[in-house]
């Protein structure tokens, strides 16, 4: 994994990483695919860099970990086979921490056609976000929920082979477990899988029906790990 092995050479130097980062997503981070296979397409809107006076440094650290959640995650759907027989595909755009700049990210990947959108891991912003989705007609996940969502959901996942991948990366490379926001991140990215599969497709209306029956099921069975 060249990120992977990028980040640990920089991980002590905030700014390194968050350039590393930036310039994974100005490609669309099509590290784990072949780009003439058909794709589905998520996008994602993180704070990798920032604009201080808005949210704060800390905010930085967040979008990376976000990054490399969704990386994870699409790596091992990936090796798994897809989704529907297609290769997932993951664009993340910069949002800088800033309302209105990541509200034009929104409009940037509205336009361009993704299937579903994960929020910035920043509630304000999620919030804004997540009206103007509901509004477009757009699938939205948001990363932080209220702690009772939270733990269902973590619970819900904690057996998928991208939770332990992820894991097993930030132990193995950095000698930490990953972040609740990287594990919020992998997770919105496995709940966008399944309810594709439930869906049958990226159909946007039926995609919202199956992302709400899904988010009805872990948190009425939180109990039911995937596997």
């Amino acid at each position: 994994m060249r990120i992977v092995r990028a980040l640990n050479r920089l991980v002590r130097h905030t700014k390194a990483v968050a350039t590393l980062v930036l310039v994974v997503a100005s490609v669309g981070c099509h590290f784990f695919g072949n780009e003439e296979e058909e794709l589905i397409t998520i996008g994602a809107i993180f704070p990798i860099s920032n604009d201080f006076s808005v949210v704060g440094s800390e905010s930085l650290t967040w979008g990376i970990h976000s990054a490399f959640g969704t990386l994870i995650a699409k790596q091992a759907i990936n090796k798994d086979g897809g989704v529907l027989g297609k290769q997932l595909d993951l664009i993340i755009l910069d949002g800088k921490g800033n309302p209105e700049i990541a509200l034009q990210r929104y409009d940037e990947h509205k336009n361009n056609g993704v299937v579903a959108l994960i929020s910035p891991p920043i509630g304000a912003i999620a919030t804004l976000m997540s009206e103007k989705a509901k509004n477009d007609g757009l699938p939205l996940l948001v990363q932080n929920l209220s702690p009772q969502q939270m733990a269902a959901r973590r619970e819900y996942y904690k057996g998928h082979p991208a939770m332990k991948d992820l894991s097993d990366t930030y132990y193995i490379n950095f000698g930490y477990g990953p972040p609740s926001t990287a594990s919020n991140a992998c997770e919105c990215v496995l709940m966008l899988v399944d309810a594709i599969k439930l869906a049958g497709g990226t159909n946007k209306e039926e995609l919202i029906s199956a992302v709400n029956e899904i988010s009805q099921k872990i948190l009425s069975n939180p109990e039911n790990s995937k596997s």
